[in-house]
């Protein structure tokens, strides 16, 4: 890495549905240089967080245990934040439920093959052209 490269600071929540998820979501987003996690939300909890933080620029869902409900709150992100890339980590690899979250609205779905190095090379990508999207200066609205 070049240490001289001045990183934009990428706001991210990270969505799980368990504890051990949650850590390995925040373990895979903290080693991406310029990452700000500003929340750690259960799935359960989203709603009432939408209303009470600031718009982040990425969303990481961690969709392991229950596929179904991973898929809804995909559908709900993506309609209430229009602006926010949604990634999807999951242990499943079908291709199927690839799709089907990209149906839903999620930017990418990364299954176990890809894991945590593709997520890192994702972030950092978006980390470049955030402060360059014409949505930056928005993304701390309502």
């Amino acid at each position: 890495m070049n240490s001289d490269r001045a990183y934009p600071t990428l706001t991210v929540w990270l969505v799980h549905d368990n504890d051990r998820l949650r850590i390995r979501l925040d373990v895979m987003a903290s080693a991406v240089p310029g990452i700000v996690v500003t929340a750690a939300i259960r799935q359960r909890d989203v709603t009432s967080v939408l209303r009470s933080h600031t718009t982040p620029d990425v969303v990481i869902v961690g969709g392991d245990s229950n596929v179904r409900d991973a898929l809804h709150l995909v559908r709900h992100l993506a309609s209430a934040l229009p602006h926010t890339r949604i990634a999807v980590m999951s242990n499943r690899t079908e291709a199927a439920y690839a799709r089907e979250f990209a149906d839903a609205g999620a930017h990418v779905y990364l299954g176990t093959d890809e894991g945590p190095g593709q997520l890192a090379v994702l972030l950092d990508e978006w980390a470049d052209t955030v402060s360059d999207s014409p949505v930056n200066d928005d993304r701390h609205g309502s």
